[in-house]
This record gives C-alpha cells, sequence and structure tokens, in this order.
C-alpha cells in the first residue's frame, strides 16, 4: 500500500470544493425548501378535504385527484433529485386507464407510485426547510472562513439521506406490485370478453326469436 502524503490529505480535502456535485446538492438544498411548500400545501389539503367528507360521496373523488395529483407534482420532483442529488430514478408506468368513474376513482386509490411519491411530497416540506436554512447558513459563514473546508462534507451528509429516500419513494413500483396490476388487467379482459360474449349470445338469441315470430 501507498504511502499517503500531507498533500495527498490536502487534495482530498479541496477537492469536495472543485466537484460539481458539491454545487448541485447545495442548489437542491435551496430549491427543494419552495418545492416543498407547495407540495406540502396540496397533501395536506386535498387529503384533509378528502377525508374529512368521506362519508359522503365527495370525499373519495377528492383524495383519488389528491393521488394523480402527486404524480404530477412527482414528475418535478424527480427530474430534481436525479440532477440535483444523483439520484437513480426511473419514471413510473403510468396509471392504468380503468372504464367509468368507479373504475378511474379505483385506478387512482390503489396506485402504489402515486402513494409513495405523496408521502415524499409530504416529507420534502421538512427536508426543504431544514436543507434550506443549512445551505443559506453555511453560504454565509463559509466565505474566506475555515467553514469553507467543511461546508462541502456538510452538504454531501445531508444529501446522502435525502437521495435514499428519493430513491425509495419516487422510483417505480416494485415487481410484485406491477404483476398485481397486471393479473388485475388481465381479469377485467377476461371480464369484458366474456360480456361481450353474453351480449353477443343474446343478440342472436333474440334475433332468431324475432324472425320466428315473423
Amino acid at each position: 500500500m501507498g504511502t499517503v502524503t500531507p498533500r495527498d490529505r490536502a487534495v482530498g480535502l479541496v477537492a469536495p470544493l472543485l466537484d460539481p456535485a458539491t454545487y448541485r446538492a447545495w442548489l437542491f438544498l435551496l430549491a427543494s425548501f419552495p418545492l416543498g411548500v407547495i407540495t406540502f400545501v396540496w397533501v395536506v389539503t386535498t387529503l384533509t378535504v378528502g377525508v374529512s367528507t368521506s362519508f359522503t360521496l365527495i370525499g373519495i373523488p377528492v383524495v383519488a385527484v389528491a393521488v394523480l395529483g402527486a404524480r404530477v407534482l412527482g414528475s418535478t420532483a424527480r427530474p430534481l433529485a436525479r440532477w440535483g442529488l444523483g439520484a437513480q430514478i426511473a419514471e413510473p408506468t403510468p396509471v392504468p386507464r380503468e372504464p367509468g368513474l368507479f373504475g378511474w376513482m379505483w385506478s387512482a386509490l390503489t396506485d402504489a407510485a402515486g402513494w409513495r411519491t405523496m408521502l415524499y411530497l409530504f416529507l420534502l416540506f421538512p427536508i426543504g426547510l431544514i436543507g434550506g436554512v443549512l445551505a443559506v447558513t453555511l453560504a454565509a459563514t463559509a466565505v474566506l472562513t475555515p467553514v469553507l473546508l467543511i461546508a462541502p462534507w456538510v452538504i454531501k451528509g445531508v444529501a446522502a439521506p435525502i437521495r435514499w429516500l428519493a430513491e425509495r419513494l419516487l422510483a417505480p413500483v416494485t415487481l410484485s406490485e406491477r404483476a398485481r396490476r397486471l393479473q388485475a388487467s388481465r381479469q377485467q379482459v377476461v371480464d369484458t370478453a366474456a360480456d361481450d360474449r353474453r351480449r353477443i349470445e343474446r343478440d342472436l338469441h333474440d334475433g332468431a326469436q324475432a324472425r320466428l315470430v315473423a
């Protein structure tokens, strides 16, 4: 093994200051606060209205809209996490379109990716609040002070758990959940085919009776 020289230690200490990933993570901490305010208001408002009126027929569609809205907001949170944190997050599959109003609500209410995205958007407010204060404090105190050397390490240490959380909650659904959705879609196709077959048989039977009567 090679000997670590003081020059190597100095380079290792200064390297994070020259790493673009450090400044992307810092900008992520700044941007996560205003985004967290928007997402927090959306999640809390829609769920509060939906749950409080769940005993009526109004609450269920409101909760469904809350989940679908979280999907839309998640399309902004994912690119931000990829760019700022280097998170490896693929885009989730679209919500399957079920026929009818009840089918639409059922698809939204059983959307696991939408609910996980909603949880991340809810947590983004305290994350953004803490991260934003930390980012501003480091920027204000690090200039021409020894804090400049430790600031990148602090930013990386704060960004690491946020990246872990984003990759767990914003990623696509698991294989088991996807298999369950495929099975449900297949069952729906089978039921639709059976209904069409019964309708055709009924039409043929009614038509034959009409001709016999004639």
